[in-house]
């Protein structure tokens, strides 16, 4: 059966059929949907996906893409009132910072953070140093790479390879590896943006581990922090988007 005879469901917009074109946490393939013939190809190799990233049958977005359905991390900042930013579906991992003033977008950023950390330790030598992945905001490593960050980000560079270097004269051991560029990262990340868009309090929209992460470095450094489930979010922005494309059917 080609793709374009699968429908957008029985039950729109509360239930709605999705095709996964990324799989979470498989080999890191991107497939494509062919228009014309409905045939899935794959379109190139990327980094391995961290969310399932899917396409909603038979939407288009202006771009000619479909429409996607995805776990969006992003980070939004607002003197007055936020509002909740989504970013395309292909972006992986990109971090969007939105400033957002009377209703309106004033100043938008975006950090490369995740993607960073992805090719760091999995295509360099600091894989030999990042082997430990389960850690909070609390480990000492993470803390102390984050509060430099936080300082000096315009050093973010510069410091990258103190991870193996503090290992290799005894300061860390191979546990602390992944936290310390974690934090280091994270810790640039928001030193950077915060000097951008001159926030003391902002809304983080993000899930997991990761929201404990920039949430514990946002208020060491002073930010007021209001946290919106990313996974939730997302739903919700689906069901609101499919309700006005189909009502317009």
């Amino acid at each position: 059966m080609s793709i374009n005879e699968v429908t957008a469901g029985k039950n729109v917009p509360q239930e709605f059929n999705v095709i996964i074109e990324i799989p979470m946490n498989a080999d890191p393939i991107k497939y494509e949907v062919d228009k014309n013939s409905g045939a899935l190809f794959v379109d190139r190799f990327r980094m391995m996906a961290t969310q399932d990233y899917s396409r909603c049958p038979p939407t288009r977005a202006a771009s000619r893409s479909a429409t996607g359905a995805r776990s969006a991390t992003c980070r939004i900042s607002d003197s007055s009132r936020s509002s909740i930013f989504f970013e395309h579906y292909e972006d992986l991992e990109a971090n969007k910072w939105v400033e957002v003033i009377g209703g309106n977008i004033a100043r938008f950023s975006t950090f490369m953070t995740g993607e960073l950390f992805e090719v760091l330790t999995r295509h360099t030598i600091l894989a030999q140093s990042a082997e430990v992945w389960d850690f909070g905001p609390e480990h000492p490593s993470f803390v102390g790479a984050a509060a430099r960050g936080l300082v000096e980000p315009d050093r973010a560079l510069a410091r990258i390879f103190e991870t193996r270097a503090a290992q290799l004269l005894g300061f860390e051991s191979a546990g602390d590896g992944s936290p310390h560029l974690s934090g280091l990262l994270i810790g640039s990340e928001i030193g950077a943006a915060l000097r951008i868009h001159q926030a003391m309090s902002v809304t983080l929209v993000a899930s997991g581990a990761i929201a404990a992460l920039y949430r514990s470095v946002l208020e060491r450094a002073g930010v007021s922090v209001r946290l919106v489930d990313a996974e939730a979010a997302v739903r919700r922005g689906l069901f609101a988007a499919a309700a006005a494309i189909w009502s317009q059917s």
